[in-house]
């Protein structure tokens, strides 16, 4: 029977309380003889939201505020950036981890499932957060607030690892984070002119801090694997949308197999009256004059005709994600929301220039009066 060992860790700049753009920084080490059981590390804490009112002052969010976090996000939205290294290299650099992370329960859940999913439950995903920060304002017996428990599992290289990770080969394991802006995980269905808002119990803005924050990991008694070790990894690629047609490239530095796209409207950015995790639908790429289509290096056509309907794109997109059976990207309904994007999944190569050229029809859309952001996420491997 094998033994199995449960390790935590607290970040090496351990502090009592973080907040919004602070660092975390953590390092899995393992005695001799051990290794890291691969997928296994999470990030747990203890969540508190604040709302913040005209005279600056804070008190915990409740109910009638109508705060929420992304329902696919959930308590990833809080970390922005990821950046793994594994023996002081740096193997991925993800800089806006929460998006990636929303793809994933994108590719894994519907909503419905989401809501029953005791896994995702943990990580403040679902469509009833806004219920389970209400442990910010439940207090102890001494008047101390409970806050609300937290536990995420990265979407990140270091649970991305093909074996587990003996700790003759792997000395160092990090994974570093930048905690986001409130306006970046948290947002209110009120709207700025809501009588509410202008009350006594209005606000202006949200705020948050976590407490008791710490890393866990299984480790077991090391046994051989295949060298090297291949992790699953991501990269992020940044670019705008603003005419009705425009081509979306990236180089890739290593080996891939997929590149997923990420649309949101620049005006629902950074502010707290608009999800800023949202995967927005952009109108315009099907039917009449629109058309999407992919190329390699400029010669190579993936799909060898133009798409000019949802279902292609739909599920071109969830093969870029490996979607299972029940998932929320080829959802008519959710996509046209809060789920949509464009990708494509290759055969494993390496050093490509992709190219994803889109016409929008103009009947439709005019992205010159209403810009999109749009993020490139690339996914590939590095061997260790």
């Amino acid at each position: 029977m094998t033994t199995v060992f449960y390790n935590n860790a607290y970040a090496l700049n351990n502090k009592p309380q973080y907040g919004p753009n602070d660092i975390i920084d953590f390092e899995v080490k393992m005695r001799p003889a051990r290794c890291m059981i691969a997928n296994s590390f999470r990030v747990n804490g203890i969540l508190q939201v604040t709302k913040i009112k005209a005279d600056g002052s804070q008190v915990p969010v409740v109910k009638a505020d109508q705060v929420y976090m992304n329902p696919f996000v959930g308590a990833h939205g809080l970390f922005r950036n990821s950046s793994v290294s594994i023996n002081g290299s740096v193997i991925e650099n993800n800089t806006y981890y929460p998006a990636w992370a929303g793809l994933q329960k994108q590719k894994q859940f519907t909503l419905e499932g989401l809501n029953t999913s005791s896994d995702a439950l943990v990580e403040l995903c679902g469509t009833q957060n806004n219920i389970m920060l209400l442990g910010s304002s439940v207090t102890d017996g001494m008047g101390v607030p409970m806050g609300c428990p937290f536990s995420i599992k990265p979407s990140a290289a270091i649970n991305g690892s093909a074996s587990n990770l003996p700790q003759s080969k792997f000395q160092s394991v990090r994974i570093v984070f930048n905690m986001a802006s409130p306006v970046e995980c948290l947002y209110t269905t009120h709207k700025a002119e809501d009588a509410y808002m202008s009350g006594p119990n209005g606000f202006v803005g949200l705020n948050y801090s976590i407490t008791q924050l710490q890393s866990a990991w299984y480790e077991m008694a090391e046994v051989p694997v295949p060298s090297p070790v291949t992790f699953q990894t991501c990269s992020l690629v940044t670019t705008t949308l603003l005419t009705n047609y425009a081509t979306f490239a990236v180089t890739a530095p290593n080996l891939y197999e997929a590149l997923s796209l990420r649309f949101i409207q620049q005006a629902h950015r950074n502010t707290m009256f608009y999800d800023n995790n949202l995967s927005e639908f952009v109108p315009g790429l099907e039917g009449g004059a629109a058309k999407t289509e992919l190329t390699i290096d400029s010669n190579t056509a993936v799909v060898t005709y133009p798409i000019q309907s949802y279902a292609d794109l739909g599920f071109n997109y969830a093969k870029s994600l490996g979607a299972g059976m029940k998932n929320s990207l080829t959802n008519m309904y959710l996509s046209k929301v809060m789920t949509f994007g464009i990708g494509f999944a290759f055969a494993v190569s390496a050093n490509d220039r992709l190219a994803i050229a889109v016409q929008i029809d103009p009947t439709q859309n005019n992205p010159g009066a209403n810009a999109y952001d749009v993020f490139m996420f690339l996914s590939g491997y590095a061997q260790i």
